[in-house]
């Protein structure tokens, strides 16, 4: 079984008129962290390659803090996709900030695959901010996949 790890930064614009529901989007990056004496600091650094594409529903319980999703990304082209669906619920963790931001995480299991991905398994977790009267999301993930 072949073992892959990788990181993406999804972004959806807000959601307008010429655009009701805009899809978020992940290009190629290298990430990097480096660790010193004043704590983290972290880039995200364009790569040539292509994008990934997310599509995903969520339902919010009568709470509006949890949630449970599912969706699918797709991998530069139909070919090579995850099916993902939520592992218990995920929850946003507090009001939002100063500039509209709800945090949020999440965490799926790897229902399927296709293409590249045919018999994947494994998880991804999410980190994201969104904001739930716009629509706007940026969404840090990490992706641990097994594949046949």
């Amino acid at each position: 079984m072949q073992r892959i790890t990788y990181a993406l930064r999804f972004y959806r614009a807000p959601k307008s008129t010429e655009v009701p529901s805009p899809q978020a989007t992940a290009p190629s990056v290298q990430i990097t962290s480096v660790i010193g004496p004043d704590g983290v600091a972290a880039t995200f650094d364009a790569v040539e390659g292509q994008t990934a594409v997310m599509t995903n529903t969520a339902v919010v319980d009568h709470t509006g803090q949890l949630f449970f999703e599912w969706g699918t990304i797709n991998f530069a082209g139909e070919d090579n996709t995850l099916s993902f669906s939520s592992i218990g619920a995920g929850s946003l963790l507090g009001p939002p900030d100063a500039e509209g931001f709800s945090q949020g995480t999440v965490m799926w299991r790897v229902d399927s695959g296709t293409g590249t991905f045919e018999a994947a398994t494994g998880a991804i977790t999410s980190n994201f901010l969104v904001n739930l009267d716009t629509d706007e999301l940026i969404d840090y993930q990490f992706h641990l996949i097994y594949l046949p």
